[in-house]
């Protein structure tokens, strides 16, 4: 069984599944403007060529980003991604 921080070691899978579905409707009701990013750029759709980018700034002020081209190979699991219901 996995385990979430946090949501303590007595629930079992579903009920952890349970928590993170509330968690994850608290998460979009928060933030409504990644989820309508996400929305649109699955509407979009994946292509091979396309460019993903990704940063994460912290308050004190280290930096992480990440880029990539998206391959044909790509292309299967972000489309399954793209399935899933915000």
């Amino acid at each position: 069984m996995f385990q979430i921080p946090g949501l303590g070691d007595k629930l079992g899978q579903l009920g952890q599944l349970t928590q993170i579905a509330s968690m994850w409707n608290d998460f979009k009701a928060k933030n409504p403007e990644v989820i309508e990013f996400m929305n649109k750029v699955n509407a979009r759709g994946f292509c091979e060529g396309q460019e993903l980018s990704v940063t994460v700034k912290y308050p004190d002020g280290t930096e992480y980003k990440a880029d990539f081209v998206v391959g044909k190979d790509d292309l299967p699991v972000l489309e399954a991604l793209g399935r899933i219901d915000l």
